[in-house]
């Protein structure tokens, strides 16, 4: 599992429910959804809370999730490509 890493301006840490309602607005953006091939638009809160009870399995696969000042503001996937 990632523990937390922090910087002046950024806080990059796992997902908690806590971030769930948050995650429909971000993801349900126009822009998003028109970048995304798989994210259904509009949002449900209940995708957030599937994609949250995945989270092991995602953390594992590479996935981090950013903060600001504590409020969630979207996700990366970091993944190894070295030996592809």
């Amino acid at each position: 599992m990632i523990s937390n890493l922090q910087t002046e301006d950024l806080i990059l840490r796992p997902f908690k429910f806590s971030d769930t309602p948050r995650f429909p607005e971000l993801a349900g953006d126009t822009v998003v959804a028109e970048a995304t091939l798989d994210m259904p638009h509009p949002y449900p809160l209940e995708a957030s809370e599937n994609w949250i009870r995945n989270h092991p399995k995602l953390i594992d696969n590479g996935n981090v999730f950013l903060m600001d000042n504590e409020e969630f503001i979207g996700t990366i996937t970091i993944r190894d490509f070295i030996g592809l």
